[in-house]
């Protein structure tokens, strides 16, 4: 059985870093452009393009 993909969504980016929002996780993570941009190209995480979560 293959397994479903991560679903993540962007909260916001601060300089050269980004906020993500992971299921099951209550605050976002913060990773650096590396991170992300593997996460990007990696089908193992799928973000989405709805609108931005809810975080102020």
């Amino acid at each position: 059985m293959e397994k479903q993909p991560l679903r993540v969504q962007l909260v916001k980016k601060r300089g050269e870093s980004y906020q993500i929002k992971l299921p099951y996780l209550d605050v976002p993570v913060t990773v650096d452009t590396e991170i992300y941009s593997r996460m990007l190209k990696d089908p193992s995480y799928q973000f989405g393009n709805n609108s931005l979560a809810n975080y102020s």
